[in-house]
């Protein structure tokens, strides 16, 4: 953190602050990710959806879906520049589905059966190594691919069934899903030093089942006792050409909106826990055959972010 002492002009229209007792600048807090070599942090990532889907020909269905993974980041590395090399392993899996009858949660020693659970409790103690900027900017990722392999190979399908079923894990833990997810993570540090009220943006790009881009304002809303809060706003809409991993899914149009707050560690800038709320409405062109059809879909999710054993 930098302080800035002494005397400066308060300039009224360009928002400047008095300091109550006598002059001075506002501080600027320099928020970055500054992890030591052989630390550890835990964290629990968890999104709960409540579900709408028009389907042609079925109607309108409703569903609760409930995804949660727990992964454990140690710091191998950091060099001149403070870029870190950190590895991750995925410490459990969590997945419910009210319409197809799922509950599995790794934390209570269920055995994943099937292709799609037995493909998250294969990822229980697998994980992949990447290094991160101290803006939070994904610089490299490895392991993801062998990763992806080694959980494919313990998943009891048949042969014939392996490659859509790669298609569909690959839009999910493949690298450009995992850079994704890291940067929706970790990549909203700003480029300068910011004060209470003060307020930069970004835009990003999501790759999973479909992409998709957010429009982020990011303000920094308050910071006591060494730990800073975030709020964030953001706009949501497809990636015009973006691809869908989905069978037959042609065309996605996807619009949207989520609100939120994250908070970190000022001295390390780690992540201390966040909550979005997230409100999102899909229309997926599918071709069946010689047929064309549109499928609406609505989500309203809360995504939560919550460290492990307080860190």
């Amino acid at each position: 953190m930098q302080r800035l002492f002494g005397k400066c002009v308060v300039m009224g229209w360009v928002g400047m602050l008095f300091v109550v007792g006598g002059l001075g600048c506002a501080a600027k807090e320099e928020l970055r990710l500054r992890l030591g070599v052989g630390e550890t942090y835990r964290l629990n990532y968890l999104v709960d959806q409540d579900l709408t889907m028009n389907i042609p020909g079925v109607g309108l269905q409703e569903m609760e879906q409930v995804v949660g993974m727990g992964m454990t980041f140690s710091v191998k590395d950091v060099d001149g520049e403070g870029n870190m090399r950190i590895g991750v392993v995925y410490h459990g899996m969590k997945m419910k589905n009210s319409a197809a009858g799922l509950d599995f949660d790794s934390a209570r020693g269920d055995k994943g059966e099937g292709p799609l659970v037995g493909g998250f409790a294969a990822l229980v103690g697998k994980g992949f190594e990447f290094r991160l900027s101290s803006r939070g900017e994904v610089l490299e990722i490895k392991g993801a691919r062998e990763m992806l392999e080694g959980m494919l190979n313990e998943i009891d399908v048949p042969d014939t069934a392996k490659e859509a079923l790669r298609n569909q894990y690959v839009s999910q833990f493949g690298e450009e899903s995992i850079r994704s997810q890291l940067r929706q993570t970790m990549g909203f540090f700003p480029e300068e030093g910011v004060g209470v009220g003060d307020a930069w943006r970004m835009k990003r790009t999501v790759k999973s089942v479909f992409e998709f881009t957010t429009d982020d304002r990011f303000v920094l809303k308050e910071v006591k006792d060494g730990v800073a809060v975030i709020g964030v706003e953001s706009v949501i809409d497809s990636t015009p050409g973006g691809k869908a991993s989905l069978p037959g899914v042609t065309k996605v149009d996807a619009k949207g909106k989520q609100a939120g707050e994250i908070r970190i560690d000022v001295a390390t800038g780690w992540i201390l826990g966040s909550k979005v709320k997230q409100d999102l409405d899909v229309t997926m062109t599918m071709k069946m055959g010689d047929q064309t059809m549109e499928m609406e879909m609505g989500a309203k999710s809360v995504i939560t972010l919550k460290p492990v054993d307080g860190k």
